[in-house]
Formats: structure tokens, C-alpha cells, sequence
């Protein structure tokens, strides 16, 4: 049985503010929550006192925020804690340094009936084994989660783990914004059935809702209150007027400002034209993916679904940075700049927007996962061996029981590339979770609900956006279930 695993929460309603874990900035300590709004401190609360979690909210909020901060708590006060983190995407598994729900649970695209998952997470020993130890699950972009996929992790994770409860009993913390993109249906149910809250197991997790208010993209408030209504589906035809005044028939003539397009041909098409009218030499770089070798698939599935797995770049083309490397100078995920050219050692130098200039190396996306020493059933590898002796020393250091039962093994795997991608153009789909100073944005093929929102909600003011041309206002729509759902 792998049920849920307790500590004592004695005072935990007193951790918020005296948390211990500290951080040096320009060599002063301060607490990492000072850095927390009020309703992203009782988002933490709720994970750090162990409930099943969900955390909602507009564009902006700093969601993502939370994962972070939670991870790193649990990780320092409860060490022998499991935690994954995962995504619904592989861009956003790889920017809050996860893996996606389908590589973390084993399931594949998750064609087939329930009993089949079972049965294919069985034959994947790392996957049921993930299952299994799993305490605390982060599924990030909940949104593009579908009822069907929903129930089907449900019903995998009661069978391996053998615990009859909600996902087996481990923590679920849910992250994302239903007024956002919606899931993909391959396969629709007789049941009409599409978001998972529909679900009848979402109505048995105890998710206790934390709705996230304070806006921290955008800094026009006039801006901030139109996003809210459109969000909504409560927009007024001021708000209409407001945005088709942004309508630019003569687009400034500045390759800088990103392009966001509802389809990824027209991403595509966008990128290679404005890269092939530079007259230079391209550098291609591949990723290069080490460490074990189960986790290392998930890696490898994750870049070449996000087009990272080779990159090909030229002095002169514009490219976007994908990790945060210098938040202090504004070197964050989303930053855009200019490939000046290419150091000695073959890594490119780029040049931001806002005047910083960096050479840039390979990136490591690491990808962890822990296993019970228990479970090996003395099948260890030499590679394992060698960690477990160390494990051992290091526990014997210590003066901690070395007896391995109960003891976790960790394994590794990584992922090298330059963290770059070019950025004349991106995706509305790709782009949720970024944050832009200007976009000039295609509106009238937009095909989805809530597509449009999630567009506009990228830029941080009203005077950045450029909209290429007009669209007819039913291109601004809001799901009824989600309207109807939103609480």
C-alpha cells in the first residue's frame, strides 16, 4: 500500500512566516516569502500543510511562482518527501523545470481504455515506480487537461499504488487558468464530458480553490480591466473600441517586436523567411541528453515536441532566451535580443533588448526521480551501487541509521542545448506563460476559445500591442462550462 505519508504539521499554520530557508541577495538575507503576495502566501500554506490544492487565477499572477517556492520548502523541511513536478506541455514542463504529466505517469499519448494504461505503466517499471513514491504531484496548465485524460491518471495511479482513494492518495497540487487554452479532444466522449472539472473523481479530490487576484504582468490598470472582462466574456464595446484602436494597417518596421500567430505554420513560415534573408554561415546546435537512460526518453520526447531538440542559428537572427539566467539584469524566460555573433568556443553571443550582453553556453535541464532502495530487489546497477555506497558514507558522516530500508536512490538525467529559440514569431499556444513589452499580434485566424485573451494577457501595456488586422468580435469567446464552472 502507498498511501499518503503524514508528518506532524504541529504549528505548520505558523510556517509562512517563520520559514528558515534563506536567500542572499547582494550579499544582505531576507526571507524568500517576503517576495510573496498575501494569496500566493496561503496558496503555500495550503501545499506546505499538506491539501490537495488549486491555484487559479488570471494571466500573470505568479502561479508558476508557487511551484517553486513550495518545491524548494519541501525539499529543505521534509528531504524524504517525493515531489514531481509536471506539466500538461512540454514548453511548460521545460519552463518550470519539470516533465510533462504524460512522461511522468508512463501513459504515453494515452490512446486506449483505463485497464490498457494500467497494463502499459506495469510493463514501465521507472513509471510505476514514479507512481508509487510519488508524494506530492505539481501538474501545472491544468487547463489543457481533459476529463478523460484526468480520470484515466485517477484510475493508474489507485491500481499501482493499490490505494482506493483520489490518485492514490497523493497531494495534488493544480496550477492554471481555465479561461485559458483549452484541451485538445482526440477522442469525445458519449458523455459530452471535456474539462476535467467536469469529472466526477475532481469532485472527490477536496481540492481546496485559492483564486490568485493581484496582477503582476501588466502595470495599465485601464489595461488590466479590460483582460479581466475579456477573460470573462464580460467585455463592453468600450473594451472592443479600446483594443481595434491598437489595429495597425502600417506595422512598425521592427524585426525586435515578436510576432504571435494563432497556427504554428504561420510561426514556422515567419522564422525561416526572416532567417534566410540573413547572408551568413548557420551554426546548428543539438542537444546533447545524458544519465539514465528511462528518463533520458522523457527528455529527448519533451525537446523534439517543442523544437529544441536542434536549433539552428545566425549573427543578426533574433531569438528569445528560454531559462532565467540574470533576473536582477532582466535576463529572464521570454527575453528577447539579437545573435551578435559567435565566441570561440562556438556559443553565441547575444545582445538583449535591454543592453545586456551574454555569452551563452549550453543550458542543463536536469530531471530527477527518486527510487525506494526497497524496490530494487537487489537488481542495482555498478552506476546505482556507487551512489548507494555514497548515500551510505554520507549518512554515516552524519551519524544517520544507514540501514537502507526505506532509503532513496536518485536518478538523474540532463539535457544540454543553448537556451535560445528564434523569436521573430511564436505561437499564441506557446507563448502562454511569457511576458512581453510589444507583440504584434494576428488575431482574425484565431480558431479556439479564450485564444484571444490568452494573447493579449502576453503584453504588459495597451501601447505595446500591434494588431495586424481587423477581426470580427466572435473570435472572443469564453467557454460556457468554464463560465458556468468559474468559481
Amino acid at each position: 500500500m502507498y498511501g499518503r505519508k503524514y508528518e506532524n504539521k504541529t504549528n505548520v499554520v505558523c510556517i509562512i512566516t517563520a520559514i528558515t530557508i534563506m536567500e542572499k541577495t547582494k550579499g544582505k538575507k531576507k526571507k524568500v516569502t517576503d517576495k510573496l503576495s498575501l494569496e500566493q502566501k496561503r496558496a503555500l500554506l495550503s501545499i506546505l500543510k499538506g491539501e490537495n490544492t488549486l491555484i487559479c487565477g488570471p494571466a500573470g499572477t505568479g502561479k508558476s511562482t508557487i511551484v517553486r517556492f513550495a518545491k524548494n520548502i519541501i525539499k529543505k523541511k521534509w528531504p524524504n518527501k517525493s515531489i514531481y513536478v509536471t506539466a500538461s506541455t512540454g514548453i511548460a514542463a521545460i519552463n518550470i523545470g519539470g516533465m510533462t504529466i504524460h512522461a511522468y505517469g508512463g501513459v504515453g499519448i494515452a490512446r486506449g481504455n483505463k485497464h490498457d494504461l494500467v497494463r502499459k505503466v506495469r510493463s514501465n517499471p521507472p513509471a510505476a515506480e514514479r507512481w508509487k513514491h510519488t508524494d506530492v504531484l505539481i501538474l501545472d496548465e491544468i487547463s489543457m487537461i481533459s476529463c478523460d485524460l484526468f480520470e484515466k491518471l485517477d484510475h493508474v495511479a489507485r491500481k499501482i499504488r493499490k490505494v482506493d482513494k483520489p490518485f492514490g492518495d497523493i497531494q495534488l497540487v493544480l496550477l492554471g487558468d481555465f479561461c485559458q487554452l483549452i484541451p485538445i479532444i482526440n477522442e469525445p466522449r458519449d458523455d459530452k464530458k471535456m474539462f476535467c472539472f467536469e469529472s466526477d473523481i475532481w469532485k472527490t479530490c477536496d481540492l481546496n480553490v485559492i483564486n490568485l487576484n493581484e496582477i503582476f504582468r501588466q502595470i495599465d490598470n485601464e489595461y488590466k480591466c479590460i483582460l479581466n472582462r475579456i477573460r470573462l466574456g464580460e467585455h463592453t464595446d468600450a473594451d472592443i473600441i479600446k483594443i481595434k484602436d491598437r489595429i495597425s494597417y502600417n506595422l512598425p518596421n521592427d524585426s525586435s517586436i515578436i510576432r504571435l500567430h494563432p497556427t504554428n505554420k504561420q510561426v514556422k513560415a515567419t522564422n525561416m523567411q526572416e532567417l534566410d534573408k540573413i547572408d551568413d554561415d548557420p551554426k546548428v546546435y543539438a542537444a546533447r541528453f545524458t544519465g539514465d537512460s528511462n528518463l533520458q526518453q522523457d527528455l529527448r520526447f519533451q525537446f523534439r515536441t517543442c523544437g529544441r531538440d536542434m536549433i539552428t542559428l545566425k549573427a543578426g537572427a533574433r531569438v528569445m532566451l528560454t531559462v532565467n539566467v540574470d533576473i536582477e539584469n532582466g535576463l529572464c524566460n521570454g527575453s528577447l535580443g539579437y545573435v551578435q555573433g559567435f565566441a570561440n568556443t562556438g556559443d553565441p553571443v547575444v545582445i538583449f533588448d535591454n543592453g545586456q550582453k551574454r555569452t551563452l553556453g549550453k543550458h542543463v535541464w536536469d530531471l530527477e526521480r527518486k527510487v525506494n532502495t526497497s524496490s530494487l530487489k537487489g537488481k542495482v546497477s555498478p552506476f546505482d551501487m556507487i551512489e548507494l555506497i555514497k548515500d551510505r558514507e554520507d549518512r554515516k558522516k552524519r551519524g544517520e541509521d544507514n540501514n537502507p530500508k526505506g532509503r532513496f536512490l536518485v536518478k538523474k538525467a540532463s539535457a544540454e542545448q543553448v537556451p535560445l529559440i528564434l523569436a521573430w514569431s511564436t505561437s499564441i499556444h506557446k507563448s502562454q506563460g511569457l511576458t512581453f513589452d510589444k507583440a504584434i499580434v494576428s488575431l482574425d485566424r484565431c480558431f479556439s476559445e479564450h485564444q484571444v485573451y490568452v494573447a493579449l494577457s502576453r503584453i504588459r501595456t495597451l501601447d505595446g500591442l500591434y494588431i495586424t488586422s481587423d477581426f470580427g468580435t466572435n473570435k472572443i469567446r469564453v467557454h460556457p462550462k468554464v463560465k458556468a464552472w468559474h468559481p
